[in-house]
């Protein structure tokens, strides 16, 4: 039976805890709603013990998430999964944004008196970027094929 590393057991009890933050935000706006309906004094203690405790919580979570931040170093930076996304999105835009459009052309080089390029391999292809053909244009610097 595997056991828990200190690591992974503050990382459960820190995903509890913002979960239970969660469900108590939703109850506090459904008894919002239900206040603009109709009056309730039981309601209105409710929604003010819930922010009370989601205050607490909160204040744990930062402790929880000092804490692992001890124990793993700074090498590793804890993450929820909407945080993991949207990193992942951050760096797939800048990656984007990194990438030159630049048509690029190959290439193939057949020596003089050459061979096919299918044939024994002598054949040599490099690839070029400028903004001459697409790599769909294949251009031989001979014309022949022995």
């Amino acid at each position: 039976m595997a056991t828990a590393t200190a690591v992974e057991l503050l990382e459960i009890e820190k995903n509890r805890l913002e979960n239970a933050v969660k469900h108590l935000l939703r109850s506090n706006e459904e008894l919002a709603e239900a206040l603009q309906s109709s009056p309730d004094p039981d309601f209105e203690q409710a929604i003010d013990e819930n922010r009370k405790v989601v205050d607490e919580m909160r204040e744990k979570i930062a402790r929880l998430e000092e804490e692992l931040h001890d124990l793993r170093g700074p090498h590793q930076v804890p993450a929820s999964a909407d945080e993991l996304v949207r990193h992942d999105a951050q760096a797939r835009t800048q990656q984007d944004g990194n990438q030159r459009e630049e048509p690029f052309r190959a290439r193939q080089r057949i020596p003089a008196g050459g061979e096919h390029p299918m044939g024994n391999g002598n054949g040599a292809v490099s690839m070029e970027t400028d903004s001459g053909p697409t790599a769909d244009s294949i251009h031989r610097e001979e014309d022949h094929w022995m």
